[in-house]
């Protein structure tokens, strides 16, 4: 009796554990068929980067030239429009 209870319960958990598995969903790991889109982004971004970079060290340059003048302009009605929000 308790070696057939026993093959019992072996056989109901592998009848639940199929029963978890075969419902699961299937993953697929496969890459991404756009990963030659995605290095040719990854190389326009550093690109970008790079000329970023290089624009702020022009504008280093020319502050630290003391050339630059700059000229504020009040509009006093801007100012007060300003003052209601």
């Amino acid at each position: 009796m308790r070696r057939c209870f026993g093959s019992a319960m072996l056989v109901a958990c592998a009848f639940l554990l199929g029963a978890v598995l075969g419902f699961h969903p299937a993953t697929n790991a496969a890459a991404p068929d756009d990963a030659a889109d995605s290095a040719d982004q990854d190389k326009m971004v550093v690109d970008q980067l790079k000329e970023v970079n290089a624009q702020l060290k022009d504008l280093a340059v020319l502050l630290r030239s003391g050339r630059v003048r700059v000229t504020v302009l009040m509009n006093p009605d801007l100012d007060r429009d300003a003052g209601r929000k």
